[in-house]
């Protein structure tokens, strides 16, 4: 069992609604996949992912906004350098939980 194999719940009574991590790029392409599910059907929930390198330079931001049904979003960034990226996980609205799952794949180390 991967430590991914489990999804992470934002709910209400959740007083972070912000998440760090980082991982390792290499040159080529970045894939980040965010996937969003509700855990009521008539939730709004609006998670977005905010990658920045070691400067705090903004590189790629995205978001998944969900009321109803799960949804995925998959964005790409190209990366010239080996750098450590800094990815930032927000809930920005919500009424209600949801869970989140988040991969990175690609040229990652």
């Amino acid at each position: 069992m991967r430590e991914g194999d489990f999804p992470t719940e934002f709910n209400d009574k959740d007083n972070q609604s912000e998440y760090f991590y980082s991982f390792v790029a290499e040159p080529g392409e970045v894939a980040i996949a965010l996937d969003v599910a509700p855990d009521d059907k008539n939730t709004l929930n609006y998670i977005t992912v905010d990658l920045f390198d070691l400067d705090g330079n903004k590189l790629k931001s995205f978001g998944v906004g969900v009321i109803s049904k799960s949804k995925r979003k998959v964005q790409k960034l190209q990366v010239q350098n080996q750098q450590k990226i800094i990815m930032q996980i927000s809930r920005r609205s919500s009424k209600g939980s949801a869970s989140y799952r988040l991969s990175v794949s690609g040229s990652v180390k």
